[in-house]
């Protein structure tokens, strides 16, 4: 028995998951999650935010020191959206590797994409009672810089790409106020309409009317979670959910026009999350709209997840050739250090 983990270092929040590999199983043992808020003022190919990036490197530090405490074999560490983007992301990611302890890379618009949906599919092939072989799929990462999209055809990534919109980006520039101006969302919904129009246009080339729409990561587990009700988080239990559009468009004007503590008052909305989960569900609602879906599949599984299997996979000298793994996802209940949305971006 050995035991790995994979670190996320994204726009809004700093991610780790820690899992044990048992006789070719997986089992996640812990999640841990901190906002740090990376993104914040931040602009392309501008520079980190001094008091964000101490923050982040703060958690690293608390993060190595409970990955020794766990007696982790090897963690692999990956940074996304915004850091691709910094114009010191060398140097940062030099410091991150001083308080992790283990390397750190960033990741490419394609690693990231691939890494999120090996991620997202090995865990939903494990929990859900059916398979996606041979079913055209295309997952999206919505995160708080940028948005992943992958076309998976059988056990292949045929197509991948990134847009630099996520929930905290365009609430920076449209969304900051509680409650939210109909003006104001409608600007929203142009801007991010202009943003992933090519992406859909490339989408469209590889698949017909007939694929899964699967989302991942932080707006969409907390759409997952407010629509079961969840009041206490429990990792994994959403996947497989559908959100239908009309329910996404419900409560994106339900949540625009409450302010931020009336927000924080429904079940299953992270504290923490209440200003920018208006941009999020914005997002999820234009591609929802743009790729012509009804609903959409929930899975709180995604690019975490993709980094965890990577860290056993090249302890183990394991290369497998496609998106599934010869490494099995098995769950048990989870530990995390607050135990609510401790599993997502």
């Amino acid at each position: 028995m050995k035991r790995f983990a994979g670190v996320d270092i994204g726009s809004h929040t700093v991610r780790m998951l820690v899992v044990e590999e048992r006789s070719g199983a997986l089992f996640p043992l812990s999640h841990h999650r901190r906002i740090t808020r990376l993104a914040e003022n931040f602009q392309d190919k501008g520079y980190l935010s001094t008091t964000r990036k101490r923050q982040t490197l703060e958690v690293l530090r608390d993060y190595c020191r409970i990955l020794k405490d766990f007696g982790v074999a090897y963690a692999f560490c990956g940074a996304t959206g915004v850091v691709r983007r910094a114009g010191e992301k060398e140097a940062f990611v030099k410091d991150v590797e001083s308080a992790l302890s283990y390397p750190c890379k960033v990741l490419s618009e394609e690693d990231e994409a691939l890494t999120a949906a090996r991620g997202t599919l090995n865990v939903i092939r494990a929990r859900m009672d059916l398979s996606f072989y041979g079913m055209p799929a295309v997952l999206f990462d919505l995160g708080g810089g940028s948005t992943e999209f992958v076309v998976v055809r059988s056990d292949r990534l045929v197509f991948s790409t990134s847009v630099f919109v996520g929930a905290s980006t365009i609430t920076g520039m449209f969304l900051k106020d509680a409650p939210v101006g109909s003006g104001k969302i409608r600007e929203a919904k142009e801007y991010v309409d202009n943003l992933l129009k090519p992406a859909v246009v490339e989408i469209g080339r590889f698949v017909d009317s007939s694929f899964e729409l699967i989302g991942t990561a932080g707006t969409v587990a907390t759409l997952g979670a407010i629509f079961l009700g969840m009041m206490s988080y429990e990792p994994y239990r959403m996947i497989g959910t559908k959100l239908s559009l009309p329910w996404v468009e419900k409560i994106l004007k339900e949540l625009a026009g409450l302010t931020f503590e009336d927000r924080r008052k429904i079940p299953g909305l992270e504290p923490g999350r209440e200003d920018v989960i208006v941009g999020g569900t914005l997002i999820v609602h234009r591609i929802l709209s743009l790729l012509g879906r009804q609903e959409m599949i929930v899975s709180d599984a995604g690019l975490l997840e993709g980094l965890a299997l990577i860290a056993a996979e090249e302890y183990m000298g394991l290369t497998p050739d496609g998106i599934y793994s010869p490494l099995t996802w098995h769950f048990e209940k989870a530990k995390g250090e607050n135990n609510f949305f401790d599993a997502r971006r």
